[in-house]
């Protein structure tokens, strides 16, 4: 019986201590797991917020993708103008090039005049030479001539002065100068052979001037009408050039025209292809807004899975609760064994005052006994094994608890990753559009401007 006793203290001290050391450990596990619940609160909370923001993102975008299409449209409206505008202008152009390919035309007929026109009056400028030459020789040859003429009537004036001297001599000295006014006749009469000679000589070149001086007539007509010739092939060397001048000023109206025409079309290039950028960003943007509606199905998972958490933690609470009522109820049946043994431990107490007598002793042990229906060892032994499949379950579920708080912050992690790098995604995705759609504005503010431009150097 003594040996029982201590024993049944030392169960009873190893009984409180295990209990108030799970109570500890207990408490402190659930004060942990409050402050991790809590904290993933705030962090569903976060993520809420973060979606609604996303949400209000999303309606930002959605207004300007609204906005963008407009513009879109608009853009499509002013291209459409502009081809029309374009081929307005390519049909003005083409009447123009009508009238220049006509204006081409005469000024090539005109060219083929002025060149047959050039030739003939080279012709006629070297004919003229030419009779210049030759009439200038003739004036020469006929200065000459006359000078020897007139050297030779001179002569013919002296030798007949001489041959009348001659004769006078010879009327007063016949008789003695016969054989030299024989000689002398002779020679008259030779002489008078070269006088009809040279007069014959000079009635051929007097007819032979008199040729060339209606050569000369005709040439200074010719001239005349080379002249006349020459002042109408200086005015229409004015007119053409004239004409080759608007030719020039038409020529540099059609290539600032098809300058126009080719920036222009640039122009309706550069759109059309912005359009189709355009489209494919508008693709793209439907395809990051189903993407979008599929993140906000991941949302709603996600939110249905913190909606598993919460009824999960909602369950670990009641279990926590539950468990606490278990060890109310524990430390109520601690305080009931507690008594019992105070109890017991006053009836062995009285027991050990009827020592000495056997009977008293031996009646105080049965009525002990028949108060504890059960060995106290027994019930001990019940009482810890209870209390040990408790902590046991307890430890358990702890376990299950943190296994599930390492399950729900993994997924609550890997969503926040997967949500944070959707976000960033579409952040990206919004600037770069918004860039996009600013250079655009620029584009075609430029054209714009280009195309005020050249209008008003058209009306220029």
């Amino acid at each position: 019986m003594e040996n029982s006793l201590p024993y049944l203290k030392w169960q009873l001290d190893q009984v409180r201590y295990q209990y108030e050391y799970s109570t500890e450990v207990w408490g402190n596990k659930v004060s942990a797991l409050r402050k991790i619940i809590k904290s993933k609160d705030e962090k569903i909370k976060a993520l809420q917020r973060e979606v609604k923001q996303s949400n209000t993102r999303e309606d930002v975008l959605r207004e300007e993708l609204h906005e963008n299409k407009q513009e879109i449209q608009r853009l499509v409206r002013k291209v459409d103008a502009w081809e029309r505008n374009v081929l307005r202008q390519m049909e003005e152009n083409k009447a123009t090039k009508q009238q220049l390919q006509n204006a081409c035309d005469q000024h090539k007929v005109e060219l083929t005049e002025k060149e047959k026109l050039k030739l003939l009056v080279e012709g006629l400028e070297k004919d003229v030479e030419k009779w210049r030459t030759k009439a200038s020789a003739t004036q020469k040859s006929y200065t000459e001539m006359k000078e020897k003429k007139e050297i030779e009537v001179a002569n013919l004036k002296e030798q007949n002065s001489m041959v009348g001297e001659m004769l006078k001599e010879t009327d007063l000295e016949n008789e003695k100068f016969k054989q030299e006014m024989i000689k002398a006749e002779k020679e008259l009469q030779k002489k008078k052979a070269v006088v009809a000679s040279l007069l014959e000589k000079n009635i051929g070149r007097q007819k032979n001037i008199n040729e060339k001086a209606e050569k000369i007539k005709v040439l200074q007509k010719d001239l005349a009408t080379l002249t006349d010739l020459h002042h109408t092939l200086v005015e229409k060397n004015i007119i053409f050039e004239n004409k080759n001048m608007k030719y020039t000023h038409l020529q540099q109206a059609v290539r600032n025209l098809q300058g126009q025409v080719h920036n222009k079309m640039e122009t309706i290039i550069i759109l059309r292809v912005q359009v189709k950028e355009l489209q494919k960003k508008i693709a793209l943007f439907e395809n990051e807004k189903q993407n979008k509606f599929k993140m906000e199905q991941a949302n709603v998972e996600l939110k249905g899975d913190n909606d598993e958490l919460n009824r999960d933690i909602e369950s670990l609470g009641t279990r926590l609760k539950v468990s606490e009522q278990q060890h109310n109820k524990q430390r109520v049946e601690m305080r009931r064994l507690e008594k019992q043994l105070r109890r017991i431990m006053f009836d062995v107490e009285s027991c050990m005052v009827d020592i000495e007598d056997p009977r008293k002793l031996r009646k105080a042990v049965m009525k002990l006994k028949t108060n504890c229906t059960v060995s106290f060892n027994q019930v001990q032994q019940d009482e810890s094994a209870v209390l040990i499949q408790k902590v046991q379950q307890n430890e358990l579920i702890i376990q299950n608890i943190r296994r599930a708080k390492e399950r729900v912050e993994q997924r609550l992690e890997f969503q926040a990753i997967k949500f944070n790098k959707e976000i960033s995604n579409l952040f990206k995705i919004v600037n770069k559009q918004d860039n996009e759609i600013t250079d655009l504005k620029i584009k075609l503010q430029k054209a714009a401007l280009h195309k005020h431009i050249g209008c008003g150097i058209r009306k220029m």
